[in-house]
C-alpha cells in the first residue's frame, strides 16, 4: 500500500507536468483548465506521496524495532549460556580439587604405612611386618 501511494503520487506529479505543457502549446487562455486540473493533481499526487512516506517510515521504524528486541533476546541468552558456562567451570575446578585432595590423603595414609613397615623391618620384626601386610 504505502509504495503504491508513492507510485500514484508520482504519477500525478507526472500527469501534471504533461498538462502544464500542453497548456503551455495551446496557448494562455485555454490552459487555465490543464493548469488547474494539473494543480488538484498534483496536491493530491504530493498528499498520497506523503501519506506513503509515512506509512512506510512507520513500517521500518516497527521492523527496526522487532530486530531490536530480537537481538537483545539474544544477547540475554547469550550471557545466560556464559554464565552457565562460568558456573560449570568452577563446579569442576572444585570438584577437581575434592578429588585431589582425598587422593593426597590416602597418599599420606599409604606413605605413614610405608614408615612404618620400614621401622618394623628396621627392628628385625618380620612377624610384625607379614601381620602388617
Amino acid at each position: 500500500m504505502n509504495k503504491t501511494m508513492i507510485l500514484i503520487g508520482a504519477g500525478a506529479a507526472l500527469i501534471f507536468v504533461s498538462l502544464l505543457l500542453i497548456g503551455l502549446q495551446v496557448g494562455p487562455a485555454a490552459s487555465l483548465p490543464f493548469l488547474v486540473v494539473g494543480a488538484l493533481l498534483a496536491a493530491v499526487g504530493g498528499v498520497l506521496v506523503s501519506r506513503g512516506q509515512r506509512k512506510f517510515m512507520w513500517s521500518l521504524q516497527t521492523r527496526v524495532g522487532n530486530l531490536e528486541a530480537r537481538a537483545q533476546k539474544a544477547h540475554e541468552q547469550l550471557e545466560d549460556i556464559r554464565k552457565t558456562v562460568d558456573e560449570t567451570r568452577q563446579l569442576a575446578a572444585r570438584r577437581s580439587q575434592e578429588e585431589l585432595s582425598l587422593v593426597e590423603g590416602q597418599v599420606r595414609q599409604h606413605e605413614a604405612q610405608l614408615r612404618e613397615v620400614g621401622r618394623l623391618m628396621a627392628t628385625g620384626n618380620t612377624a610384625e611386618v607379614i601381620r602388617q601386610g
